[in-house]
């Protein structure tokens, strides 16, 4: 007799061991000035989550014990932050980003980083 198991892939939760992985996104608003978010579980309960201001796109949140039971322990979930930049914007909203453009300044001349340097991303 043969038994084949297949586990059927989580909606969006990826495992490595006992922890897991997600992409969340978030507003440009929300990764410039930092904000609470409000995550699901693998248990399927909401936990807020802090959005630290300045965070940059594909930068990586863990959470502690929130992945998978192993015994009377927890793996830890962790969240990749994903930047939408808006398809369309009103033009209500560009006149606000090309103010913010004006007071924050912009590089247009900016250094290239080696990929190794973006750690997470």
């Amino acid at each position: 007799m043969y038994v084949f198991i297949r586990i059927k892939p989580h909606e969006y939760f990826e495992r490595q061991s006992y922890d897991l992985y997600c992409a969340v996104p978030i507003s440009i608003s929300q990764a410039a000035l930092g904000a609470d978010i409000h995550v699901t579980t693998l248990d399927n309960k909401k936990i807020k989550v802090k959005i630290p201001a300045g965070i940059q796109n594909g930068k990586m949140l863990r959470i502690r014990d929130e992945g998978v039971p192993a015994g009377s322990q927890r793996g830890n979930l962790y969240i990749k932050l994903v930047v939408k930049i808006p398809e369309k914007i009103s033009r209500r909203g560009k006149e606000l980003l090309e103010e913010l453009a004006k007071i924050e300044g912009q590089d247009d001349n900016p250094k290239p980083i080696a990929l190794s340097q973006l750690g997470d991303v």
